[in-house]
């Protein structure tokens, strides 16, 4: 859902308001609980609200409020039920709201949030107990409150990417197994990294690469047992 006027400028998100809750919401849940989202973000002024889970597609307020991170007019970054208290507060080094682009990823567990901005982590925290919608087919999205921002590069990975991520870091040795069986599975490597390597990727693309690594794995031939056998 979405409440303001958003536009789409290139590879820009944009939405200025005076005194105004906007937000967009993604119409569709997400199949995982567990997924980092990143993006870019460029503003001036305003409270700019990153909700990163949703109890619906439609109004951040529902069912106790979105759990949200939030980026202020100065160095406070908050995590917070949407409309609602704090969960947790951090402080950055310096203030963002500098009208240039910085970067965001917010790591969530099925129980953690944690806050990285320019590499800085600025919040970890772990909640005792959650709201359903935390871990059930929860929404995300980008808000702002009284002033105007800027958003690109906004993807979100589920927990598909970390698991590849530590397949293709893994290594064999190759004169171990037969040339066939270590090139089909260097092939499966290479076209993973690939993957990884490109935004446009979907979840469903890093789940097959998932499976073609494991299934090359499978099918390596040691040489040591075809000279026993």
């Amino acid at each position: 859902g979405v409440s303001g006027n958003w536009t789409i400028e290139e590879d820009e998100l944009k939405v200025s308001n005076t005194g105004n809750n906007d937000y967009y919401l993604s119409q569709s849940p997400l199949a995982s609980s567990e997924y980092t989202i990143d993006f870019d973000i460029k503003y001036d002024k305003g409270l700019v609200n990153a909700f990163v889970a949703a109890p619906n597609g439609s109004n951040p307020h529902d069912n106790g409020g979105a759990y949200s991170v939030q980026f202020t007019n100065g160095t406070e970054v908050r995590l917070f039920a949407f409309g609602g208290g704090n969960y947790a507060t951090g402080t950055l080094d310096k203030a963002i709201n500098d009208n240039a682009y910085h970067h965001v990823q917010i790591q969530k567990t099925n129980n953690q949030i944690i806050v990285i901005i320019d590499n800085q982590k600025v919040i970890e925290h772990t909640f005792d107990s959650t709201m359903d919608f935390f871990n059930e087919n929860p929404h995300v999205g980008l808000g702002l409150w009284d002033g105007n921002v800027s958003f690109k590069n906004f993807i979100v990975k589920d927990s598909s990417w970390n698991t590849l991520t530590s397949l293709v870091e893994e290594t064999i040795v190759e004169e171990n197994y037969t040339t066939q069986s270590a090139q089909a599975y260097k092939d499966a490597i290479y076209n993973a990294k690939q993957a990884l390597g490109d935004e446009t990727s979907t979840q469903e693309e890093i789940a097959q690469h998932i499976q073609s690594i494991e299934e090359a794995k499978k099918q390596l031939v040691n040489v040591q047992a075809l000279k026993q056998a």
